[in-house]
């Protein structure tokens, strides 16, 4: 019987070479050999394989080292997620897709939100931004690289810019967040009670 690790390795590799549309079960039963209903022992659907497959390149992550400084790390990981996005462009249309498994890198992050103040309840919508940000950073050189032999394009370092465009989104979300309890307060404030009907 094929192994789980078979089947990851083989979907990563036509996923790399061919792009997310030509996956399925029949071309993986095709490469590995067998009966495409055979995969059904590992995974239950093509769902189960495609997240499979994402979590296992996502570990390629070089994660920086913790330090205290919560925004710089959240940053420099933004860094290392473009870096791995760009080399590995096929992940994007699963991220879009919403096939984006929990990595030792969300936990992380959510860690740095947690002892930067923000509620766990919020946490997933900063996740979000912070993914969308990067995606849309990466998209912007993998384009770019295929333009070809054309006018050449503009240069910038699109890791600067990256790291700054983090650092002012989480310093804008995090004073949004912050003000919340600061907000209703003043908003109860300022609500006069109703007089007594007479």
């Amino acid at each position: 019987m094929i192994s789980p690790e078979a089947v990851i390795q083989t979907a990563l590799r036509i996923m790399e070479h061919e792009g997310l549309e030509a996956l399925s079960l029949r071309r993986l039963g095709t490469e590995l050999k067998i009966n495409g209903t055979s995969l059904y022992h590992h995974f239950a659907n093509k769902d189960e394989i495609l997240m499979a497959a994402a979590r296992h390149a996502l570990r390629e992550i070089e994660l920086p080292p913790l330090a205290d400084d919560w925004e710089k790390w959240i940053a420099d990981n933004a860094v290392a997620y473009r870096r791995l996005l760009v080399a590995k462009p096929y992940l994007i249309p699963l991220m879009l897709n919403g096939i984006r498994p929990r990595t030792l890198a969300t936990a992380v992050t959510e860690t740095k939100l947690t002892e930067a103040g923000v509620p766990a309840a919020m946490q997933p919508e900063m996740i979000h931004a912070l993914d969308t940000t990067v995606i849309g950073s990466a998209l912007v050189s993998i384009a770019a690289a295929r333009e070809g032999k054309g006018a050449a394009p503009m240069r910038f370092d699109h890791e600067r810019i990256l790291r700054r465009t983090i650092e002012v989104l989480l310093q804008s979300l995090v004073n949004d967040f912050r003000s919340l309890p600061r907000r209703a307060s003043r908003s109860t404030k300022a609500k006069k009670p109703t007089p007594p009907s007479a």
